[in-house]
């Protein structure tokens, strides 16, 4: 006998609970094909808790890391690309933050809030690229953020 079961505290977006698997000593061990010890069960519980990132749907430990780690989310990725080629472009000093809103078709405003990403810890961008971000690290939370020049306020604002 094998129950899996999430155990759910409150309804609300971000649920705190965690997961509770119960196996069967002897069911076990006759799957193993071995003499069963006991009749008794074994409990193992997980604290996690369910957290919409972007359009997914993540379990998040304790600390804020994701369950599954080490698949890089290609959206952050992709922010990050982004504000390095506008970066690179800008410091060429032959274009501008108007002339790439122009030509990317959105405003000034949203092209400075990703060319800033260049300025991001580099602890940050290790962990976007391992796929290890806490769930607080979002395009939405890189966007939105205003971004201390310091990299180790950085790391704690994300709760890194």
């Amino acid at each position: 006998m094998v129950e899996l079961s999430f155990l759910q505290a409150k309804p609300p977006r971000e649920s705190v609970g965690g997961f509770s698997i119960r196996l069967s000593v002897a069911a076990l061990c006759r799957a193993c094909t071995i003499d069963p010890a006991s009749d008794g069960i074994i409990s193992l519980t997980a604290p996690v808790r369910l957290t919409r990132t972007g359009l997914a749907i993540r379990l998040i430990q304790r600390d804020g890391r994701p369950v599954s780690q080490g698949k890089p989310y290609p959206g952050l990725i992709a922010l990050l690309r982004k504000a390095r080629n506008w970066w690179e472009q800008l410091q060429t000093g032959t274009i501008d933050i108007a002339t790439i809103a122009h030509q990317e078709k959105v405003n000034d405003s949203w092209v400075s809030r990703i060319v800033r990403l260049n300025f991001l810890a580099p602890a940050i961008v290790e962990a976007i690229l391992a796929g290890i971000q806490p769930a607080s690290v979002s395009a939405t939370s890189l966007r939105t953020a205003s971004l201390q020049i310091d990299w180790d306020e950085q790391v704690a604002m994300f709760g890194m």
